[in-house]
């Protein structure tokens, strides 16, 4: 793998990785295929449906073990630090790794942002990442403008979990 070569696709991922090796060659998704998370808890599952969403419609979703997974996330003890994720991008294979719940949830968000950018030609790579602060939050000032709706807040938790937001505080005075 070079380093320094790296295409547009990943300087329009956010938040930035903290490290980022560019090989040669790409990943190119069919039309059908089979994602996997292992050992992933149930409250987790509907990241692989964005990453399922993100495929297309003929990919499988499993949450265990598939022999043809072509990508595949899993819960390992080895990777560096609470939160953290690594993700290998092979010719015709994605290995995703973390060391907790958190850290499956961001490599399947970066993994779904690589997916969107590269129109399913994901460039051969290697990502490793992990959060500076264990908790990063945003405070919403519900006072002194409009209260959002349920649907709204909802909209916004999803739109900040992507950004890997993992804290939404609602603001009132009295």
């Amino acid at each position: 793998m070079q380093t320094g070569d790296v295409s547009r696709v990943f300087f329009n991922l956010v938040p930035q990785p903290r490290s980022l090796t560019r090989g040669a060659g790409s990943c190119v998704f069919g039309d059908t295929g089979v994602a996997c998370f292992v050992g992933a808890p149930a409250d987790i599952l509907p990241a692989l449906g964005s990453v399922k969403s993100a495929l297309g419609p003929g990919w499988l979703a499993s949450p265990g073990f598939a022999e043809q997974a072509s990508v595949c996330f899993r819960i390992v003890p080895h990777v560096a630090g609470a939160q953290s994720y690594r993700i290998d991008v092979s010719p015709g294979h994605v290995s995703a790794e973390a060391q907790d719940r958190e850290g499956l949830f961001y490599a399947a968000v970066t993994f779904e942002q690589l997916v969107r950018l590269s129109a399913r030609e994901v460039p051969v790579c290697r990502i490793e990442d992990g959060p500076d602060f264990p908790v990063r939050g945003v405070m919403l000032d519900i006072s002194r403008d409009k209260v959002p709706t349920l649907e709204t807040l909802f909209r916004l938790v999803d739109r900040l979990s992507g950004f890997k937001i993992n804290q939404l505080q609602l603001y009132t005075e009295h």
